[in-house]
């Protein structure tokens, strides 16, 4: 069985080289892999130069690129329509994350250790920033930890929020494509939202405790318009109403309390900072969305 890695692009000529040649300093496991497919999400920047001039040999690397800007859920859309039907499982990476030496094998074995019906499977990471380098979850050993769709399993992803790492992952192109891969109307919590509907649907979702990658941490990702307009915020509470099912009364309440507690997190900041329109934009967004979710518990 063979895989693809699949890697979403958009405005990353500064990282995307890095990312690739993390890919080529794998030794191992590469008879496994079909193909690399970067697919470039119509970047201003130089990405595709950056692709291009990639030293990159050790499967075939395929490049594809967006006239328009479509987002990340489009990207995996365009990426898997090129791929050969044989293909049942793929690997994700994003362009500014790093692939470790274990990278190909770890998720190898992973595949081999896969009970029936798993969707996807994520793996530990080390976070790395300037100053410092962490794992992400400790500890780092050799566990893989599955959840389904029995109501408390399920009700823990809705609880917990997400909790699978979409990069680096291994994914089943089946399960994938049956739920229609992200929704493009939560480019912020789509992960989430796959994976309840993965559960719903029946299927296992895992997370291997052994690190795979090294994820970059953007400091910049505070300070982006995403973070000032409340998109997570509006994000969660319109994936709570669409899975009302799932998200119980009680999970509602505790998601409307963690809304509004980052609500007035938010208009502080911003007060602080001497951006009054932000302040108030954030304490009428996350007012409007605790109201929306507190009238559906009646």
């Amino acid at each position: 069985m063979k895989l693809a890695i699949l890697i979403p692009a958009y405005n990353c000529e500064n990282t995307i080289g890095d990312t690739i040649s993390s890919l080529q300093s794998v030794d191992s496991g590469w008879p496994y892999v079909d193909r690399v497919v970067v697919c470039d999400d119509a970047s201003t920047d130089g990405t595709t130069s950056a692709v291009e001039a990639a030293n990159f040999d050790k499967c075939p690397l395929y490049l594809l690129r967006h006239s328009s800007n479509r987002g990340e859920a489009a990207c995996y859309e365009t990426m898997l329509a090129c791929l050969p039907h044989d293909i049942r499982w793929f690997l994700i990476l994003h362009s500014d994350d790093l692939a470790l030496q274990c990278f190909i094998d770890r998720n190898l074995e992973i595949l081999n250790r896969c009970p029936e019906r798993v969707a996807a499977v994520s793996s530990n990471y080390y976070n790395f920033a300037a100053l410092e380098t962490q794992l992400a979850h400790t500890p780092a050993e050799d566990r893989i930890i599955f959840r389904g769709n029995a109501p408390k399993e399920i009700h823990h992803t809705a609880s917990v929020g997400c909790w699978w790492h979409i990069s680096g992952s291994l994914v089943n192109r089946r399960a994938w494509e049956e739920m229609g891969g992200r929704d493009s109307r939560f480019p912020v919590s789509g992960d989430w939202h796959l994976m309840l509907r993965w559960q719903k649907a029946g299927y296992l979702v895992g997370h291997s405790l052994l690190p795979t990658t090294n994820y970059r941490i953007n400091a910049q990702s505070v300070s982006s318009k995403s973070f000032k307009i409340l998109r997570d915020v509006i994000e969660r509470t319109e994936v709570a109403l669409a899975l009302q099912e799932i998200f119980t009364i009680s999970i509602r309440l505790r998601l409307a309390k963690q809304i509004g507690l980052t609500g007035l997190r938010r208009t502080t900041r911003f007060l602080l900072s001497g951006e009054t329109t932000d302040a108030l934009h954030a304490l009428s967004t996350s007012s409007h969305c605790v109201l929306r979710l507190l009238r559906t518990t009646r």
